[in-house]
């Protein structure tokens, strides 16, 4: 999957400024009704990070936000690239945990020339017989109880939906907003992120089983990042009014029928299809 670059993240005067490229000014649109946004960067080493970060002031005609500084386990060596943003939304980004089993807090990206990446896929969400499952190619070592799913809009990944800047927000907003102030799927880089609870890990098959998603089956998803509340977690966070009754916490969507009876339904069906593979052994007859 090929990521851009949109703009920066850097240090100005000691404090931390997000400088946007002129040709996304216009997704910022409606940005200033968040105080918490979501920031999809790639450090100076290749390693695509998301970073929750308090607002303190925007500036949308000189493509400018201001910034407190990430809470984060160790510190930004700046300046690093930003390749999308996102309002945090609790409905879809907090979750109350003490904390978290997992230490993957990076996924590693190739660069493939300046401001320019390519971020290979690591598997399939796979949604068969009413259950969710992440299907690696290769199962992370230490896994969290809850994920952050880095994952690909791929029906959204053409040159018309990656140029739209603007989007009709839900509900009964009526002026348009811009990408970055939504969760829409159309945007410049079609990144989506979802919280999902890890229900089961099957290591033999690769597999991690989640509560259900909202996107297709074979969707490809980028890689996995351990949800922690002490970084990725805003208590009382504040939206514009049209999120006022949304619910204040990730709701998990439940899974349409039990995962350990399904699962051992799928190994059952595996297993009868490799016997129904195996060659027939010819009997001679006298």
């Amino acid at each position: 999957m090929h990521i851009n670059t949109i703009g920066h993240l850097v240090m100005q005067e000691n404090r931390y400024v997000i400088v946007l490229e002129e040709k996304v000014k216009k997704a910022m649109t409606g940005m200033e009704s968040f105080e918490h946004l979501l920031i999809v960067a790639i450090t100076k080493d290749q390693q695509l990070r998301v970073l929750t970060v308090k607002v303190i002031k925007i500036e949308s005609k000189q493509g400018i936000i201001l910034i407190e500084q990430p809470l984060e386990e160790d510190e930004l060596e700046l300046p690093v690239s930003v390749v999308d943003i996102k309002p945090y939304m609790p409905c879809a980004d907090t979750v109350h945990v003490e904390s978290s089993h997992g230490k993957k807090r990076s996924i590693s990206v190739n660069a493939i020339e300046e401001d320019s990446y390519e971020l290979p896929p690591c598997g399939e969400i796979r949604k068969t017989n009413g259950v969710c499952y992440l299907q690696f190619e290769e199962l992370p070592k230490e896994i969290g109880d809850i994920l952050r799913i880095v994952w690909w809009f791929e029906r959204f990944d053409d040159k018309k939906y990656r140029r739209t800047l603007l989007c009709n927000p839900p509900y009964e907003c009526k002026e348009r907003i811009g990408v970055f102030a939504s969760r829409s799927p159309v945007r410049p880089n079609p990144i989506a992120l979802t919280i999902a609870k890890v229900l089961r890990i099957d290591r033999e098959n690769q597999r991690i089983y989640v509560n259900d998603l909202d996107c297709f089956d074979h969707t490809h998803f980028l890689g996995v990042l351990d949800y922690d509340s002490a970084f990725d977690c805003v208590v009382d966070a504040k939206g514009p009014d049209w999120t006022k009754d949304w619910p204040k916490e990730v709701c998990f969507m439940k899974q349409e029928n039990d995962v350990d009876s399904m699962v051992a339904m799928l190994d059952e069906q595996v297993h009868f299809q490799s016997i129904k593979q195996q060659p027939l052994i010819q009997v001679n007859t006298i």
